[in-house]
């Protein structure tokens, strides 16, 4: 039977066993699944006009289950079981299955299923569907697989590209570049006791002063027994490869950046080196090493006067005003601190460290400021506008000097376990600025140099004015510190607490002095 003709039957067949009732000796029997038919029995549909039994054929010698019309002569409309005819009547029998099936049943053999209205699948068939099964998952997963491998490796192709860029963008530039190898020889293969510094983007090594002179090219010639043939000394910064801030985006953008300043109180790039996943720069060497190293160890603190204390205070403000408004290329440094602002043999400040620096031109001359989604630097300098809402200006380097201006003048660190700007806006409140001052320095001072302490905290809590336009421009700063102009009376600064983050949505590093350089800030309403 076509398919078409089995959708017409086996709704009337539905209906028939639905509705019907056995008729055999004027009993009428319904068929369930705990009850059956056979023999001469039959299924009568209402009115009659169809029924559902075993018919024979051939003489009686073959009997098939099916449906027919009672009119004259019947009409049989449906067969079951047509390639497996019954040998006699009384060997048949018609039920209801476990799962519901109309199924015919030959007594003789065990009541064997000789037909179902709903059959298992042939074993030759159940196995061809699992192979093509198999098949099927096989070539997908195929397809998948090399779906991924090309667009994996179309993204390395990409990176690989860009990364090629820039490293010759490097090349091209104004920095000269070393060998790997040369470095490796200079530093003693960065052997820890030629270790120098340690921060969130790598180690700074001093040059083995038991280098020799060293094969390469032409720039590589210049590196003997640790310095410079013109008798500088050098520094190398190995960047951590496990570095999730600093990538080689952020390592050109160092590299293009401080290649292209020159000033004073900044500190020179001399040199670079990329090398698969190594990248070292190669700075001009700071013998007095951070400033943190002074002012927060209990005795050398005592080393810095209240004269070096200004004159390295005015030159970290004279660098940054250069950075802001000088430079050919403005730009906000974004983490400025005490352990980024390094001190030469003379004492002489200079502000380091420009990974997360941002050129001002990216912003937009029209401009004053932009939003960025990364927040990066440094708990306790962070201004709460970029730490808060991720608002970039130059008025968050302000306010990072305004920390700085605070620390330098007491000597103690603004930090988790003690507010540091809480307790200089305590104590010019009270009228007792000088308390803040550093006792290791207080007692030397002059009354001048008392006044200029004064003035620098009053400095320091205006740079740290909780709204960005309170603060004043660097350009303003300098003559305020120099006692050129006098400084305003500031308005209370917001005070800071930490609180826990999320490490995937802020980029946390490590620092030598023990600070967490990175927590978002919760802000407290004035008194």
């Amino acid at each position: 039977m076509n398919q078409s003709h089995r959708r017409l039957v086996l709704p009337l067949l539905s209906v028939l066993l639905l509705t019907a009732s056995a008729v055999v000796a004027d009993s009428s029997l319904t068929l369930t699944r705990q009850g059956a038919i056979g023999g001469e029995q039959r299924l009568v549909s209402p009115g009659g006009v169809f029924q559902l039994g075993l018919f024979p054929v051939a003489n009686g010698t073959k009997w098939f289950l099916g449906i027919w019309f009672t009119v004259s002569p019947p009409a049989v409309v449906w067969v079951a079981n047509r390639g497996r005819p019954l040998s006699a009547l009384s060997s048949g029998m018609v039920m209801l299955s476990g799962r519901g099936d109309l199924v015919l049943l030959v007594t003789a053999r065990d009541n064997e299923t000789v037909w179902s209205s709903n059959p298992p699948p042939a074993a030759g068939e159940t196995t061809k569907t699992k192979k093509f099964a198999v098949v099927i998952a096989a070539v997908t997963t195929g397809v998948a697989l090399l779906a991924l491998s090309i667009g994996l490796l179309i993204w390395r192709r990409i990176r690989r590209g860009q990364e090629a860029t820039m490293f010759e963008d490097i090349l091209r530039g104004e920095c000269p570049t070393y060998h790997l190898e040369v470095i490796r020889a200079a530093t003693g293969g960065f052997c820890p006791k030629n270790e120098i510094g340690r921060g969130g983007f790598g180690i700074v090594y001093k040059l083995d002063s038991s280098s020799t002179s060293l094969p390469g090219t032409n720039q590589d010639r210049n590196f003997v027994m640790g310095e410079m043939l013109d008798g500088q000394e050098v520094a190398v910064k190995k960047l951590s490869a496990e570095n999730r801030v600093q990538g080689l985006k952020e390592f050109k953008n160092e590299v293009d950046l401080i290649a292209k300043l020159q000033h004073r109180n900044l500190v020179r790039l001399l040199g670079c080196c990329i090398h698969c996943s190594e990248r070292i720069l190669v700075y001009e060497y700071m013998s007095n090493k951070s400033l943190d190293t002074f002012i927060f160890d209990p005795r050398r603190r005592a080393t810095l006067s209240w004269k070096k204390r200004m004159d390295i205070t005015l030159g970290i403000a004279r660098g940054l005003l250069y950075l802001h408004q000088d430079s050919r290329h403005t730009m906000i440094h974004r983490d400025l601190k005490a352990a980024n602002v390094l001190l030469d043999g003379d004492m002489v400040a200079k502000i380091s460290d420009f990974g997360i620096a941002k050129l001002f031109s990216s912003i937009g001359d029209s401009q004053h400021s932009t939003v960025t989604e990364r927040i990066v630097g440094t708990y306790g300098y962070m201004s709460p506008e970029y730490a808060m809402d991720g608002l970039v200006s130059f008025m968050q380097d302000v306010y990072s000097l305004g920390v700085l201006l605070l620390e330098i003048v007491s000597g103690r660190r603004n930090q988790r376990s003690f507010n540091l700007i809480a307790h200089a806006w305590k104590l010019f409140e009270e009228n007792k600025s000088l308390e803040l001052l550093d006792p290791a320095v207080r007692d030397g001072c002059s009354l001048v140099e008392l006044e200029q302490a004064v003035t620098c905290i009053q400095v320091g809590l205006l740079c740290v004015q909780e709204s960005p336009s309170q603060r004043p421009q660097m350009s303003v700063v300098i003559p305020m510190l120099s006692h050129q102009q006098a400084p305003g009376r500031p308005l209370r600064p917001v005070v800071c607490t930490p609180v826990s983050t999320p490490v995937d949505l802020l980029d946390v590093l490590d620092d030598t002095s023990g600070n967490v350089e990175l927590t978002i800030t919760n802000i407290e309403g004035r008194w």
